[in-house]
This record gives structure tokens, sequence and C-alpha cells, in this order.
């Protein structure tokens, strides 16, 4: 319903009443929530023009709620599934948007879609007191492609734990990401949270629990990353992926109070974890009580074993505060050679050598 409505007539409604030269809705609402299973608007348009419309389209490829809309469609052919039609470019802009459960305020969309292919060419928001910009595509069947994507100072709060949070990530068929920028990104949730975050990402392609790059590369840094009780304090982290693996060029936090550093890479063949130096300053570390549980627990599904070319440790202080054998080291220095570890399903460990 609106306040105004002009149509626009042509020759072909003496064969299509309903198929209009152009529609033009002003002051009011389409709203598609109730309209019945397997049914389309009766009518179309060689184009559709909004006008401080309110848009409520639950049921689309990508359920859309949208206030104060602005733009227009060509041309318009609604269906069943979805307001937009099947071929149709469209250009709009919104007060506030909720695009696919994400909300966004001071929204500019321009696309096409093709067959159930949506191509965004330019996609603008105010988002989480931040702002984003990108374009990507999104085919038929829920895959995926982002070409480029940045998100500015972004201050996100969720209720959501941090596996929970990721997880919509997983659940999606694919995504293609080209390159990902984010900068001075603040994220928490209950027990979890990112500070000061900047993060650039480039050819990763992931789907479900696993990836594949070609050339690709992640560098990300932040001022602090807290996941329970575990905290990394300007966290470093810079990375090259290929079909192969992962190359770790550079990790470097400060950790309780002292400096971790380490490179190497990861083989996806043999899930082989190979530190080519690994160093360790100053830690001032209280071991948890169940430290020896978890040192023969089973390593990640992705990690099958671990070698150190070189390890060193300086000044360092750990502390087991468990009564049963209450144990501290201080001033720790120690080095060595070729470390490997390995578990095997039985839990059983490798060995130095």
């Amino acid at each position: 319903m609106a306040k105004k409505v002009d149509l626009g007539l042509a020759l072909v409604q003496f064969s299509h009443p309903l198929h209009f030269s152009s529609i033009e809705l002003r002051d009011g609402e389409v709203n598609l929530a109730n309209l019945a299973p397997n049914s389309a608007l009766p009518i179309q348009a060689n184009r559709l023009q909004l006008n401080n419309m309110r848009i409520d389209n639950p049921k689309s490829m990508l359920p859309l709620f949208a206030q104060q809309v602005n733009g227009g469609i060509v041309p318009w052919k609604p269906t069943s599934s979805d307001m937009l039609g099947h071929d149709a470019q469209f250009q709009m802009s919104a007060g506030s948007m909720t695009l696919n459960g994400v909300p966004g305020d001071n929204v500019l969309i321009q696309g096409s879609v093709t067959q159930d292919r949506m191509l965004f060419s330019n996609i603008g928001a105010d988002l989480a007191r931040g702002s984003m910009t990108g374009n990507g595509e999104r085919d038929a069947q829920g895959n995926w492609k982002i070409n480029q994507l940045r998100l500015n100072d972004i201050r996100l709060q969720t209720t959501h734990s941090l596996s929970d949070f990721l997880r919509p990530i997983q659940n999606v068929p694919s995504i293609a990401i080209t390159r990902l920028d984010m900068t001075d990104a603040r994220l928490q949730g209950p027990d979890w949270a990112v500070t000061d975050l900047d993060l650039t990402l480039k050819n990763l392609h992931w789907q479900g629990d696993d990836w594949q790059s070609q050339d690709g590369s992640l560098a990300m840094n932040a001022g602090n990353f807290i996941n329970g009780r575990f905290e990394l304090n300007d966290p470093i982290i810079n990375m090259d992926f290929s079909p192969q693996g992962v190359t770790l060029t550079q990790f470097s936090s400060r950790w309780a109070n002292g400096v971790i550093r380490a490179d190497g890479n990861w083989t996806r063949s043999d899930k082989h974890l190979m530190l080519n130096n690994l160093a360790v300053a100053g830690l001032e570390y209280t071991l948890p009580e169940n430290w020896r549980d978890r040192w023969q627990s089973a390593l990640p599904a992705w990690l099958d074993s671990v070698s150190v070319t070189r390890f060193t440790s300086n000044r360092n202080l750990i502390i087991d505060i468990n009564p049963a054998f209450p144990f501290q080291m201080t001033s720790l220095d120690g080095s060595g050679e070729n470390l490997y570890w390995h578990a095997s399903i039985s839990g059983e460990y490798g060995r130095a050598r």
C-alpha cells in the first residue's frame, strides 16, 4: 500500500493488462511477509520506482527488511521466491536495512540478478557504529564470492560465544574471499574480546571446516585478544597460504607478562606443524590445575605432530599451585634443537630427536 501510486501505460497492456511501462510507489509499504507460498505478485513493470517506502520481504533468497527506501528495479518481474525476479538491475538506498540478518543504517546497494545469481557491484552501509563497503556475488546455491570488503571502526557486542559467533561462516556452503580489510575493530562477546584489530586477508576459499588457497595471505595485528583465561597482548601474525599448507612468516605477542615469538609452516598432507624458531622470554605463568591432563589430551583434528628446530627460553617464571605437588621455577633459561611431539590415536607422545 502507498499513499501515491503512478502507473505508466504502454502498448503491451493490450496483450498483458497488468504489465505496466512504469510503477512508482511513494510513502507506503511493500509487505510480502504474508504472501502465500508459490504465489507471486500479479503485476509487472519495465521499471519499478520506490520513494520513501518500507519493504518487508522475509521469504526471498536474502531476507530483507528496510525502511525509508528509495530506488528502482529494471525490469520488475517479481516471482514467488523473490521480489526482484530472476533477471533485473537494482539500485536502492535505505535509512535502515536488515539483509540476511545483518542490520545496517544509511545503506546503498547497487547490482543485478541473473537467474538467481545476485551480483552486488557496490554496497555501503553504517554497520555496528562503523562502516562497510564492498562488492561481491552470491549464486543460486548460496555460495558467496567476496571480491572486496572493507570494514572500518566496527564496534560490535554480541551475546554469542566465539564459536557461535563464527558458526555462520561454516554454515554457508562456501565463501571465496579475494580481499578483506578490517581496520580498528573492536569485537566483544561473553568471555572473549578483540580490541584494535587490523586485518588483511587475501585469496582464501572457505568451505565448511576446510579451506583452499592459491597465493593467499593473512596480515593481522591487535591490541588484545582474550578467550576465557587466555590473553594475548599486541599479537602480530603474518602468514601465507598455498595448496600445500601455511607458511607462518611471523608470530609475536606479549603473553603472561613476557614475549613469545615463532615462525614456521604447517603442511596439509601430514598435518605437521614445523616451527623453525620458538622463543619465550620473561614469562610469569601459573600453570592451570589440570595442566597434566591438557598435556596428554588429543591434538585438534588439523594437527597430527609438532616439531621445533630451535627453541630458546630466557628469564621465565613457571609456577604450579597444585597442592599435591606445588613447585616454582624462577629465572628459567633453556634451549633445544630438533624437538618433536606426536600424538597418536592412543594418546602416546613422541620424542626429541
